[in-house]
Formats: structure tokens, sequence, C-alpha cells
């Protein structure tokens, strides 16, 4: 082959903040003889087509006499959704370059994971404990990042492996 065309790397990933990211394409070795080619798509993996622009994604990068990289550039939507991390894939196909011989590389797909931005509820402590005669007991709760919207968490109390019985032993409050 006069030369082979992909990506340096099968993964990526960054947070869901709204900027444009680069996925990097290389040449290698670099020809000064003709223009090299390589077509492009974009598919969900685990997106729903509202995650990233553009959407599908699919097109032709050109790697001018002389170029090594070429970019392929994909925005992460900014969103409030909280809906954990998600992926898509960019897969490489069709190398031209006139009369070159050119073949894809190892790394012809790249997966690239949006990093949810929603906050994570957690505990403050792993467990608690309290004196009977104390009255309330407190559990802490804290939230990852500040936020607009309403959280709402499910909870419960489990006192498996105790002696204590609810409600003889403790209430839950509000």
């Amino acid at each position: 082959h006069d030369c082979v065309v992909g990506f340096a790397q099968a993964e990526g990933s960054g947070p869901e903040d709204g900027r444009t990211i680069n996925i990097d394409v290389y040449l290698s070795p670099p020809v000064s003889a003709a223009t090299v080619t390589v077509d492009y798509t974009v598919t969900d993996i685990t997106t729903d087509g509202r995650d990233y622009t553009p959407h599908p994604a699919s097109g032709r990068l050109s790697f001018p006499p002389g170029a090594t990289s070429q970019a392929i550039r994909v925005t992460p939507r900014a969103d409030a959704d909280p809906e954990g991390d998600e992926q898509f894939k960019v897969t490489l196909s069709n190398p031209r370059g006139g009369s070159l011989d050119v073949a894809l590389g190892e790394v012809t797909e790249h997966i690239y994971t949006i990093i949810d931005s929603s906050p994570k509820v957690m505990f403050l402590e792993p467990s608690s404990s309290g004196d009977e005669a104390a009255g309330l007991v407190s559990v802490g709760v804290w939230l990852s990042t500040s936020w607009t919207q309403t959280i709402t968490v499910d909870y419960a109390v489990k006192a498996e492996g105790t002696t204590a019985q609810s409600p003889a032993d403790y209430m839950l409050l509000g």
C-alpha cells in the first residue's frame, strides 16, 4: 500500500457540554502526488438521535497533498436529561487516492462516549447509627453538582441483619 488511513484511537470520551469535538483521522505516510479521501458514517449505539449533531452524519474527508490528519467534527448536545452515559460510533470506509493504493488502517471504528452531566445523588456515609434516646437521626445525602430541576430519589430502609423493627425502633419521617 502507498498509504494507510484510520483512527489513532478506537475510543474517546468527553462531557455533555455542547462543545464541538474533533475525532481525528490520520494518513500515513503523507503523500505529495494526490488527494486522498475516505468516507465516514456516524451511527447511534446508545444515543437516541437527539444527543449530538450532525445526526445522522456521513461525509468524506479529504487529505490534500502533504496532509497527515483531518477531523470529523461532532457536537454533543448539552441537555438536562438524566440519562446516563451514551455512545455513538464513527466508521471509516472507501479510501481512495487516484492512482495510489490506499488502504484502511487497523482502527476503522471509533466509539465515542458522551459523559452524562446529570448530577449524581449519593449518601454522605455508607451507613449510620444513632442512640435511641437521641431523638431524630438524619442521613446525609449529597448532590454532585448544582441543578436547576427538581430531583426526586426513591429510598428504602433495610434493617436486615439487625434487631431493629419498624415502627417500634424507628419511623421514617417525610
